[in-house]
């Protein structure tokens, strides 16, 4: 029959501030972190992330990725000169703002506390991301300003 696993903690933070950054190298999305102490190294990990935010109109793509601690999880294989990453950050308008979820779950198989966190880089140069906000992020209701949220569930298999 089915098997049943039982949700033993939950952590959630939500960013309501913004962040931008504009290196090519990955940066963790400050205050985007979610810290959890597993009770049995047997438990999985479910990671949640819910990322608003968008690359430079018309010139760069952003990729964002999952971290544990300071290790990149949820990664896709490195094909040449394409970035790896969870999930990519459209492009978008002036005024337009992405939401884009990043889901995984992990089996750290340790009973240490881990820092869970969300970090973004763009990818062409002299490029900015933008995390909860639009780009030009002009001061009008035609404009939004968005939250971003981490979610780590501890599931005991």
């Amino acid at each position: 029959g089915p098997t049943t696993s039982k949700i033993a903690q939950v952590v959630s933070t939500t960013l309501t501030t913004t962040f931008t950054m504009a290196s090519q190298t990955y940066a963790t999305v400050t205050g985007l972190t979610a810290t959890i102490t597993p009770t049995l190294n047997t438990s999985k990990i479910l990671v949640v992330a819910s990322l608003s935010g968008t690359g430079d109109n018309g010139i760069s793509r952003s990729t964002a990725q999952l971290v544990r601690d300071s290790t990149a999880i949820a990664i896709a294989t490195s094909a040449g000169s394409r970035v790896a990453g969870t999930s990519p950050l459209p492009i978008a308008s002036n005024n337009e703002i992405f939401s884009t979820i990043l889901l995984f779950l992990d089996s750290p198989a340790t009973t240490s506390a881990l820092v869970y966190g969300v970090q973004v880089r763009s990818n062409d140069t002299a490029a900015t991301t933008y995390v909860n906000r639009s780009k030009s992020d002009t001061d009008n209701v035609s404009f939004t300003r968005a939250v971003s949220t981490i979610t780590v569930i501890e599931v005991l298999a």
